[in-house]
């Protein structure tokens, strides 16, 4: 029998069971059980760039974007801190770092169309094949990029060295991951769609390298927003 995980991976995928009719709303409460809080703005731009974060409604490709900048990107959503510890710019853990990220390349200066593999601690991409489209996984419209970001899970090795619970914690860190990403993408004005409502099936068999246990867990399509 498959493990849990393998299972509720499987059963999850798109399309979904169903779709939401209402957003959650919480139940009333009276005005005089609120406890009213103050606050303080946070120091330096951080508070700026938690305000600029969205998910773009529409984006397109950016012509002026260019391998440095997506080296940059990378650097500092989901590279290798500059210090001896080892660390990364987001929590994992046990330090595991059981997600891995593949870039989708589409039109960035200075590098070939094709799928690519992120390599944080050399700070360095690999060529993995000429695959750079994953529209066919996308389930919205009028979404085009520069180059597509794939979190993508080897879900066995995490359970492995924490048993079923290893699934959550492969969760967690592909949202860690892709918080970042929105933070350093409004930083560098580039517009970005998190997405993790797609076709599984052919994202991990037509466009991800052929390893079983490598699952796709969020898409963030990158490029500039559209006038709508």
């Amino acid at each position: 029998m498959d493990s849990y995980f393998k299972r509720y991976h499987k059963e999850s995928g798109w399309p979904p069971v169903s779709n939401p009719s209402s957003k959650h709303v919480e139940k009333d409460v009276k005005l005089e059980d609120f406890i009213l809080l103050r606050y303080s703005r946070v120091p330096g731009e951080l508070g700026g760039s938690i305000q600029s974060r969205e998910s773009s409604k529409s984006i397109g490709r950016d012509k002026g974007l260019d391998k440095d900048i997506l080296g940059t990107f990378l650097k500092w959503s989901v590279g290798a801190l500059e210090d001896e510890t080892g660390r990364r710019a987001y929590p994992s853990a046990g330090q595991l770092y059981s997600n891995e990220l593949f870039i989708a390349v589409k039109e960035v200066a200075h590098l070939q169309p094709g799928l690519y593999k992120y390599h944080a601690n050399e700070h360095a991409l690999t060529f993995v094949n000429g695959n750079n489209d994953v529209n066919d996984a996308l389930v919205q419209e009028s979404i085009d990029y520069n180059f597509c970001v794939i979190v993508a899970a080897d879900v066995t090795f995490a359970v492995d060295q924490y048993g079923e619970r290893g699934y959550r914690f492969c969760l967690m860190e592909a949202g860690h991951m892709v918080q970042n990403i929105q933070l350093v993408a409004g930083n560098l004005n580039k517009a970005i769609v998190p997405i993790g409502g797609f076709v599984d099936k052919y994202l991990n068999s037509s466009v991800l390298p052929g390893e079983d246990d490598l699952s796709a867990l969020y898409l963030v399509p990158v490029g500039k927003k559209l006038d709508i």
